[in-house]
């Protein structure tokens, strides 16, 4: 093993890349402290863990076979557990990246509370071909252990990443270095301005499909919490006769919404990829609020303004954008959250008592419709707004059904969402129910 010590984590980058330019290394990885023996994360975990790790493996392939911008990485194992180890999940495969930069920034981040000040961080350092070639020296006398790879992943829209410039080693082994050693550029530990922006690392916005996967990972979270409540007291309800109260639809029954008409829906059938850059380097918007006193007015005006700006650079809508908002604290997080609530055309409807208020406002599909509360009482239901377009960007529209829910203490209305389908069925509370013929 190779070591090399320098002052500060600024040097330890330069000479990486110094070392990177030479053709001596070709992958990185930081680490605020040199941990030993280096192990992937599946090897660091007990049997129970393994198996529960390998459990949601199969849940994400599962998942990953059902999203068009998946289709490569459903189909190479390799890709896909490389994914996976990126987004959490214990695999075989060790994340570095192709950038010293980047694994100067891990070795300088979220130190850990415990490290002293005479220890090192460091930056491991690995040349891919020597690795292949050495392999193949291992393998003449033992040809049935698997070799380690590198895994490069190529999916446009995971924007994050892109950013990291990621990609993987599969080790298989939990005494790697005892086969091969990695070499190591050691510097003191980081406790300053960070070598790499942040949001250039962890980009701010999301692409269509990151907000996927976080949406995967939410209801993977949600149900796994719901283990915890068997043990709970079952509250049993009356069954509504149908589903659903067929008279809060009239007599014609739920009518399909106009959102299912053939041509709108050609958007959804080959989603755009959305490129990433830098968050740094993005394309910033100077958007200054309308001088104009009811706050409707005020969120109308400033849809009209963006969607005229989309009109006129349409290729924007395909990365992140970098607000700026003068006058009005906290509009530039909440464009933001907008910003990446809209995509695809999708319908994204929030309802209110007083009525419906359709906007065209859509990241990707000028012909997408955005719904937007009428009661609207301050600019900050641009927050509203994005949350509902992310929990709401079904292809339907919705409306609003009074539904009767018999618990032990009686009789109780609620609200709940109604949305229709291609085949022109009604959605109640997470059932499917076909429309009222009376």
């Amino acid at each position: 093993m190779r070591t090399m010590r320098v002052n500060s984590v600024f040097e330890a980058i330069e000479r990486a890349e110094a070392l990177k330019g030479a053709g001596a290394y070709d992958l990185f990885r930081g680490q605020p402290r040199d941990w030993r023996p280096l192990r992937a994360s599946l090897a660091r975990k007990s049997a129970d863990e393994r198996e529960r790790a390998i459990e949601r493996i199969a849940r994400f392939a599962a998942w990953a076979d059902t999203v068009p911008e998946m289709a490569h990485g459903a189909n190479d194992k390799d890709e896909l557990l490389g994914i996976a180890q990126h987004y959490g999940i214990p695999t075989n495969y060790m994340d570095f990246t192709t950038e010293p930069r980047i694994a100067g920034f891990f070795a300088a981040d979220a130190l850990p509370d415990d490290l002293r000040e005479d220890e090192s961080s460091c930056i491991i350092c690995v040349n891919s071909r020597d690795l292949s070639e050495f392999w193949k020296s291992i393998q003449i006398a033992r040809p049935e252990w698997p070799e380690p790879r590198v895994i490069r992943v190529n999916v446009p829209e995971l924007w994050r990443l892109q950013a990291q410039r990621g990609c993987f080693v599969f080790i298989p082994y939990g005494e790697f270095e005892q086969i091969y050693d990695f070499d190591r550029i050691y510097f003191p530990p980081h406790r300053g301005e960070a070598p790499v922006p942040r949001d250039d690392v962890y980009p701010q916005q999301k692409s269509n499909l990151e907000i996927g996967i976080d949406r995967f990972f939410m209801l993977e979270r949600m149900a796994w919490n719901s283990r915890l409540l068997e043990a709970c007291e079952v509250v049993s309800m009356e069954a509504l006769p149908e589903g659903i109260e067929k008279e809060c639809f009239g007599p014609e029954g739920l009518p399909r919404h106009r959102s299912w008409a053939d041509d709108r829906l050609a958007c959804w059938a080959e989603p755009a990829a959305e490129s990433w850059v830098e968050y740094s380097k993005a394309p910033m918007w100077n958007v200054e609020l309308p001088a104009v006193e009811h706050p409707l007015e005020q969120v109308n005006a400033l849809a009209d303004t963006l969607l005229q700006r989309l009109q006129q650079e349409p290729e924007i809508r395909r990365g992140p954008v970098v607000w700026r908002c003068e006058g009005a604290s906290g509009a530039e997080e909440r464009l933001r959250l907008f910003w990446d609530g809209l995509d695809g055309g999708r319908m994204a409807s929030t309802t209110s008592h007083t009525g419906w208020h359709s906007r065209p406002c859509s990241r990707r599909s000028l012909g997408g419709r955005m719904k937007v509360r009428t009661t609207a009482t301050s600019l900050t239901h641009l927050r509203s707004a994005a949350w509902a377009a992310r929990a709401l960007r079904s292809r339907s529209g919705c409306q609003t059904a009074a539904t009767r829910v018999v618990t032990q203490g009686g009789t109780n209305w609620r609200k709940r969402c109604a949305t229709t389908s291609p085949g022109g069925s009604a959605r109640v509370g997470g059932r499917r129910y076909a429309p009222s013929a009376t």
